[in-house]
């Protein structure tokens, strides 16, 4: 191998490594602003949910559970996108989705209660009757997916991004005459 066709695989190997840095970083920013997106979709369903279940939750235990249920949903999904825009915590991201979760899933109990005692003769008018539930929930479950997926990719990117590290530098000296030690 000649001079000129080493200089030429080197540059190309580093072009190779410097395109792949480049994807993982743009990956990165994709997952971010997916997780964002998918947070701030969250926060429009459960908002209309707890809408929703304002107006039934005065006349029934099981509704007030719903409401403060999709109302903490919605504080958190909020949280979530807030938390986007500022330096990227995937810990607190990761436990406020754990919390979203949690909340779902009493949701989802709940609104079994609900739709069975609907069958009952316990509402007897049809504005009580919740309307479209199940598929509401099978909406919002379909995004904690997402974000649930989207974390735990992050994560896995973060993991395998290098972090740099600096070497501790001692600087001795003043304007006219410095000596220094590392970077």
């Amino acid at each position: 191998m000649t001079g000129l066709s080493r200089v030429i695989a080197m540059s190309a190997g580093v072009a190779v490594l410097g395109l792949g840095a480049t994807l993982r970083a743009q990956s990165f920013t994709d997952v971010q602003t997916h997780l964002d997106e998918q947070a701030t979709v969250l926060r429009a369903q459960v908002g209309e949910l707890a809408s929703e279940l304002r107006g039934k939750s005065r006349r029934s235990a099981d509704y007030r559970r719903l409401y403060r249920d999709s109302t903490e949903m919605f504080f958190l999904a909020d949280h979530i996108h807030d938390l986007m825009h500022g330096p990227l915590n995937l810990a607190h991201i990761a436990a406020d989705v754990e919390d979203l979760d949690r909340a779902f899933h009493r949701i989802e109990e709940f609104a079994g209660d609900v739709e069975g005692h609907h069958q009952d003769s316990r509402y007897h008018h049809d504005d009580d009757a919740p309307s479209g539930l199940s598929e509401r929930l099978a909406a919002i479950d379909e995004v904690l997916h997402h974000l649930r997926d989207d974390v735990k990719q992050l994560r896995t990117l973060q993991a395998r991004t290098p972090v740099e590290r600096s070497r501790p530098g001692v600087s001795i000296g003043n304007r006219r005459f410095r000596i220094q030690f590392g970077d």
